[in-house]
């Protein structure tokens, strides 16, 4: 059970963070089209 809880959280931190790093790319690329 811990094991598995362990598992998912690194998931959820993984999932996280590329949510994150696609946000950032999308803020780039807007900025750059805007100026």
């Amino acid at each position: 059970m811990k094991g598995y809880n362990h598992k998912r959280r690194m998931l959820f931190v993984r999932i996280t963070a590329a949510v994150l790093a696609v946000l950032m790319v999308a803020t780039v690329f807007t900025v750059l089209l805007l100026q």
